[in-house]
């Protein structure tokens, strides 16, 4: 009897690895076709516009300005020019608000691209497109690794067919790449929380310190990701001495990574093109925006329907779905509210995300209404949080 258990055994796990092979290239390779099918449909936005301009190796005062010039003069300016990262991040440092290093890898992406003929739509597109993708895997591992790989499959499938992340992958702006380096972050985290050893620690120390840097240089906004995840480290490890000391040791470590590029930071928080996230709204309903639309941002990452510039019936029909999905939503989020959010003397992968997912939220919060600027006037901005919310 026990080499047929065995044998019974055996077979079940290959059956669950079949599964979450296949079940895993099916959601990549729709996750695939969503984002790259028609990406070079949509005309330019100026943001994109000047990623492409970055990218492409030329400054503003490049371009022409104030002169009337055929089209044939203005698309040779669109030309890619070969410079090495430190020319694009003095370039980027001085005309613009973010980290070098997405506009670096875009220059290169370019470089690749350029004779090929394809649309520069496309090109510049394709970038994000394939980090978005990437995404997918990357929250089935979150999950293997939290949870199982049946979590895993669900997560990698609503990333594949969330409305938010496709729309994200076809802007050719910095949001995937972070995203997806914010989601691979999660996975040291969740094994930095549920580690029995500092030992067992070690390793995951080292990714998080290492994708933390990395994410910064990408994108400021990785630093909210990962000062969530410390927090809620020091939220599930408060008992455990030894264990808050090794996180405290990865702290500092990204900290003085960091540290060559803090002026930089400190100086592009000041600039002008920051004022329109600027929030000065006195106590009333005004006050409760960012909340309302907070909310709505989490809603439209995990569902959202057509409902605009729809015939009424079907406007009323999605809108009526969306609502019933959301309700279904909360109300099993209040079901599970205490396996997810209470502290146990051994900290679960879930408590760990659930943390992190809080700790997120405040500080949307604090820069709200504390520093009175409003991270919710752009729905893009919530791909800070949105890769610890699809797993959850």
């Amino acid at each position: 009897m026990k080499p047929r258990n065995g044998s019974q055994q055996s077979g079940t796990f290959k059956i669950n690895q079949f599964l979450s092979v296949w079940g895993l290239a099916l959601a990549i390779a729709l996750g695939a076709i969503l984002r790259f099918w028609n990406l070079d449909l949509k005309p330019l936005w100026m943001d994109e516009a000047i990623t492409l301009l970055f990218a492409l190796g030329h400054r503003y005062e490049d371009l022409p300005r104030e002169v009337l010039i055929p089209l044939q003069d203005w698309l040779s300016v669109l030309d890619w020019q070969p410079q090495s990262c430190a020319a694009i991040a003095q370039t980027v440092n001085q005309q613009s608000t973010h980290p070098p290093l997405f506009f670096c890898a875009m220059h290169q992406w370019m470089g690749w691209w350029h004779q090929s003929g394809m649309e520069l739509r496309w090109q510049v597109r394709s970038l994000s497109a394939l980090a978005g993708t990437a995404a997918i895997a990357a929250l089935y591992l979150v999950n293997r690794v939290a949870f199982s790989h049946r979590a895993g499959l669900w997560a990698a499938g609503l990333m594949a067919v969330s409305p938010f992340a496709v729309y994200l992958s076809q802007e050719g702006r910095h949001y995937t790449l972070p995203m997806l380096i914010i989601a691979l972050s999660l996975i040291p985290t969740v094994q930095l929380g549920t580690a029995h050893t500092n030992r067992d620690r070690l390793v995951p120390l080292l990714a998080w310190v290492g994708l933390s840097s990395l994410g910064f240089y990408v994108h400021y906004f990785c630093l909210l990701a990962f000062g969530a995840e410390a927090l809620a480290l020091a939220a599930v490890l408060w008992r455990q001495r030894s264990a808050l000391g090794v996180v405290s040791l990865g702290i500092v470590g990204i900290g003085l990574s960091l540290w060559p590029w803090m002026p930089q930071l400190l100086a592009h928080t000041q600039r002008p093109e920051t004022d329109w996230l600027q929030f000065n709204a006195a106590l009333g309903p005004s006050w409760l925006e960012p909340l309302l639309r907070l909310l709505a941002g989490c809603i439209v990452t995990v569902v959202m329907f057509p409902v605009e510039n729809q015939p009424l019936p079907i406007v009323i029909l999605n809108g009526l779905l969306m609502l019933g999905f959301v309700v279904y939503l909360c109300a099993t989020l209040w079901r599970h509210r205490r396996k997810l959010f209470s502290l146990s003397q051994r900290p679960c992968s879930a408590q760990v995300l659930s943390y992190v997912l809080l700790a997120c939220v405040g500080e949307y919060l604090v820069l709200v209404y504390g520093l009175h600027k409003d991270l919710t006037l752009a729905f893009r901005y919530n791909f800070v949080f949105y890769p610890v919310l699809c797993a959850l």
